[in-house]
C-alpha cells in the first residue's frame, strides 16, 4: 500500500522512512515555490560527504547503541567533520553542513544541495530529523501509473540554469538548531556569492562565508547564519561578491519558536 506525504514547505524539516516504502506526495504543494521536500525521506544505506560507508562501518557504529531502534531511518553516528561544507557550533548547539545524502530508493537521481544535521536534533538511536536545501527550480516528470495529483519523490530534479544566470537569486530557510533555540537562516546562493552578510536592525552586520559542495567546486555555494536575537520579525541579508559588492539584499522571517 503507498504512503502518502504531504510534505512541508521545499527547504525544510525531513525525517527518514523505511527503504521498502514507495512514497508519493501530494503536488498541491508545489502550487507555490519553494517548493516541497519529502518529509520523510527512505534511504537503505548512509553517505556522508560522497564517503560511502560500508557494513563493517555501520557494524561498529551499532555497536554502540544496540538497545535501542536500528535502521535507515535512525540515527547511527554524526558526520564525521571533515565531510562537512560548514561545522560549527552556534550557542553551544554543534551542526553539520554536508552534501545531500541520496535516500536510498533514489540513488539514481540525487539531490544536488546540502542538508544541515543539527546535534541536538539528532541523537543516536532516535528518528533522523534534518533540513534540507537546493538551488534551482523543481522539475517534475511523473513516472507512468502516478496517481494524479501526485508525485514520486524520485521524479523530481533541481534546474539550477535561471538562477545561474541571475546572480541576485537565492534559496533561504529560517530554522532553530534545537526548540526554543537562537534562530538561523541556511542559505543556497550563486557561485558569485561568496558571502553572506546579516544585518541586525541596530546596524550591526554579521559576515559568513559560503562553500561550495566539494564534488562542485564552482557550483552553487551554501552557508548557515546566525541571526539576531530579540529583533523583529524579519532580519536583512545581504548577498557579497568576493569584492565586497553587494549583489543583492533579502529580509528573512524569523522562524516560530
Amino acid at each position: 500500500m503507498p504512503e502518502f506525504d504531504v510534505p512541508p514547505a521545499r527547504p525544510g524539516r525531513q525525517t527518514r522512512s523505511g527503504a521498502d516504502q514507495f512514497v508519493l506526495r501530494d503536488l498541491v504543494a508545489h502550487e507555490t515555490k519553494p517548493t516541497a521536500r519529502p518529509a520523510r525521506r527512505p534511504r537503505s544505506r548512509l553517505a556522508l560527504g560522497g564517503v560511502l560507508l560500508g557494513t563493517a562501518a555501520l557494524a561498529t557504529a551499532a555497536f554502540t547503541y544496540a538497545a535501542v531502534n536500528s535502521g535507515p531511518e535512525y540515527v547511527d553516528h554524526l558526520p564525521d567533520d571533515a565531510t562537512a561544507i560548514q561545522h560549527g557550533k552556534i550557542d553551544g548547539v554543534q551542526y553539520w553542513l554536508v552534501p545531500n545524502r541520496p535516500p536510498g530508493i533514489c540513488d539514481a537521481n540525487p539531490r544536488p544541495g546540502v542538508e544541515l544535521i543539527s546535534e541536538a536534533q539528532n541523537k543516536v538511536g532516535e528518528q533522523w530529523m534534518t533540513f534540507t536545501i537546493d538551488y534551482g527550480d523543481t522539475v517534475q516528470t511523473p513516472r507512468p501509473g502516478t496517481p494524479p495529483g501526485m508525485i514520486h519523490i524520485c521524479d523530481e530534479r533541481i534546474d539550477e540554469s535561471a538562477w545561474l544566470a541571475d546572480p541576485s537569486r537565492w534559496e533561504r530557510f529560517a530554522t532553530r538548531l534545537t526548540d526554543g533555540g537562537r534562530p538561523v537562516v541556511m542559505t543556497a546562493v550563486h557561485p558569485g556569492v561568496t558571502a553572506i552578510v546579516v544585518v541586525a536592525p541596530d546596524g550591526t552586520r554579521t559576515e559568513t562565508p559560503t562553500a561550495a559542495r566539494p564534488d562542485r567546486p564552482n557550483g552553487p555555494r551554501y552557508a548557515l547564519a546566525p541571526l539576531p536575537t530579540g529583533a523583529g520579525p524579519e532580519i536583512q541579508v545581504e548577498l557579497h561578491r568576493a569584492d565586497g559588492t553587494v549583489v543583492a539584499t533579502h529580509t528573512v522571517p524569523r522562524p516560530p519558536l
